[in-house]
């Protein structure tokens, strides 16, 4: 959306301004930094042309993007000031907002992180007071993309969270992909937390969203994707569907050269990593030679640190020592200095954090003589009293100390219970899980090789019990499941069926108090189940074109429903093996003490529902 793009705008523009105006504002709602269709002669044409002040504003906010846009950032702060200045002296709270949430961009691409959170802060807060709640959502997004930068990983994941909510309800006006771009940096956080299976599932998320996100920043979540898959989940084939895919969605562009060879990069290395060293080779040097294109401004040494990688697993050792030596230049370069910036505000933060617990520690035993004098100078009369008091203070305290060792010695027993579970699923995942993936590449290149039909159905029940065994292992690492989280696990069941192409439509509805509610592991396994076998009976026997999961929580209970406009059918007298899904969903059901509904007729569609009480 641009001034070149929407023919409507000037009309809309002269006949209802207010209007006008929000068009023009969602232009520059993304802080990304995506290519816009107009250049900045259209911009700056358009400004000269509008007819009012805000339009004039608005103008020089979007010229701030376009500008960042370029990667001109002294003339994308130029723009945001003049526009700030502009809206203060008009009192356009809203649009000063916007011009300081442009500046706040400014500083985290300068890389000057306590400047910029201090700013978007400072936004966000007269974002809420004006209830401008998606200004307020994107100004927290700029902090949490901050808050990456430094490592505060924990803090980002809350402030990307919390945004979320906020771009789904607006998702009409999501003309910038919000909701994937949030999706897409809690997943980065998770990733850089450790939390591999979480940061996959909001991959997944980031790359379903809608309205999608543009191609460069798909492309990116998909190579991160792969990232994952490849060397943390032991997924190498589902790592390079990835690679490859994030590839083929920049290899037409022109002006996404460091993007291009970012993805580029991961492709060699997941190649390298399955031995396919030509390959490997290949593509790692056309993301060496396309890199070196790059301004230095905008390189980054994980690129050389992934093409290291990948000539050296390729056995390419003089480029895996160009590589290096590129990765040496750009640490020592002068573009590395918002790094070492970080590092030198941490450490005055240091300095000032050790001075402060000096003071208070002097604070401490200062307040401690003084205790100890006003004590000396107590009358016997007075000290009787608090002998008395302090001996129900000691009993008070006895019974809460047994109350306390009592709540220890419980939480002791949790966590071997915990201790055991996270064994168990290292051992499975570490053992179970690398054989069935090495089993399952050897059947795929004897299938390929042979063409013998009976090996790649013995690689799909392969890679089937490799998905079965991670599922087992999500829930059994969790103390609790939340619906977000069974939420998360379905898109992803959706996904892996919308990849194979499936024509059925498959769609997830979440209503009620979502946010309130968490299940323990086994009746989240046991839903998730219930569904997956509900999905699979309805794919492979009903011959629907829709089908539906919606999770409902009310008030004492949880109900799940999967509903199909299939061919239905007539419900048997008794048990039979035809029918041994049905009744594996029925008894999954009464293990978790839920309600357990099938209703379907010939012609009608299929609905199954299950009701658990909290």
């Amino acid at each position: 959306m641009n001034f070149k793009s929407n023919p409507n705008f000037l009309f809309l523009a002269v006949t209802q301004p207010k209007q006008a105006f929000i068009v023009l504002m969602l232009i520059v709602v993304s802080a990304t930094g995506h290519a816009q269709e107009a250049s900045i002669s259209d911009f700056k044409s358009a400004i000269n042309n509008a007819k009012t002040d805000s339009l004039k504003i608005a103008g020089h906010i979007t010229l701030s993007h376009a500008y960042m846009d370029e990667n001109l950032l002294d003339s994308s702060l130029w723009a945001a000031k003049i526009a700030k200045q502009m809206a203060g002296a008009s009192k356009f709270e809203l649009l000063e907002g916007w011009a300081d949430f442009m500046i706040g961009c400014y500083y985290y691409y300068e890389g000057s992180y306590d400047e910029g959170i201090r700013l978007e802060s400072e936004v966000a807060e007269k974002a809420k007071k004006m209830n401008a709640y998606v200004l307020q959502a994107n100004a927290n997004k700029m902090i949490a993309w901050m808050y990456t930068e430094m490592g505060r990983q924990n803090e980002a994941l809350a402030l990307f969270k919390s945004g979320l909510p906020i771009f789904k309800k607006s998702y009409k006006e999501d003309l910038h992909m919000n909701i994937g771009i949030s999706y897409y940096g809690i997943a980065t956080a998770y990733y850089y937390l450790a939390h591999y299976d979480s940061a996959r599932l909001y991959y997944d998320s980031a790359i379903t969203a809608k309205p999608p996100m543009d191609p460069r920043e798909m492309a990116l979540a998909l190579s991160d994707r792969a990232a994952v898959l490849g060397k943390h989940l032991n997924d190498p084939k589902g790592a390079l569907a990835d690679a490859i895919r994030s590839v083929q969605i920049l290899e037409h562009t022109s002006s996404q050269r460091d993007a291009f060879a970012y993805v580029q990069a991961e492709l060699a290395r997941t190649y390298a990593r399955m031995n396919e060293f030509d390959k490997a080779r290949h593509w790692a040097q056309k993301a060496f030679d396309l890199y070196g294109e790059v301004p230095l401004a905008k390189r980054y040494v994980s690129v050389y640190k992934t093409l290291s990688e990948a000539f050296r697993l390729s056995g390419d050792f003089e480029h895996a020592y160009e590589a290096e030596i590129q990765t040496r230049i750009l640490q020592d370069s002068i573009y590395e200095w918002r790094k070492l910036r970080v590092i030198e505000d941490i450490k005055a933060k240091y300095e000032t954090d050790k001075k402060n617990q000096e003071i208070l520690n002097l604070n401490v035993e200062r307040i401690h003589q003084e205790s100890v004098l006003i004590k000396n100078q107590t009358a016997f009369g007075i000290v009787l009293f608090l002998l008395v008091i302090m001996g129900g203070l000691g009993v008070l305290y006895y019974r809460k100390r047994e109350k306390y060792h009592k709540k220890i010695r419980g939480l002791e027993g949790a966590q071997q219970v915990r201790v055991e579970k996270e064994r168990i699923a290292k051992e499975l995942h570490d053992s179970l899980g690398s054989r069935l993936s090495t089993i399952s590449l050897g059947l795929q290149r004897a299938a390929h090789e042979t063409g013998n039909e009976s090996l790649s159905v013995i690689n799909d029940l392969t890679d089937k019990a490799m998905n079965e065994l991670r599922d087992s292992i999500w829930a059994m690492n969790k103390d609790f499941i939340s619906l977000e989280e069974l939420e998360q696990r379905i898109n992803t069941l959706f996904w892996n069926y919308r990849k194979m192409n499936h024509p059925m439509e498959l769609e997830m509805k979440m209503t009620g108090m979502i946010g309130a509610h968490q299940l323990s592991p086994d009746a989240g396994a046991h839903l998730y189940r219930i569904i997956q076998e509900a999905v699979q009976n309805s794919i492979k026997h009903s011959g629907a074109t829709r089908l539906e999961v919606s999770i409902l929580k009310g008030q004492g209970f949880v109900k799940v429903s999967i509903t199909d406009n299939g061919k239905g059918f007539q419900l048997p007298r008794e048990k039979s093996q035809d029918h041994f899904g049905l009744s594996n969903m029925q008894r999954r059901a009464e293990m978790i003490g839920a309600t357990y509904h099938l209703k379907t007729t010939p012609g009608e569609g299929t609905v199954i529902s299950i009701k658990l009480a909290d």
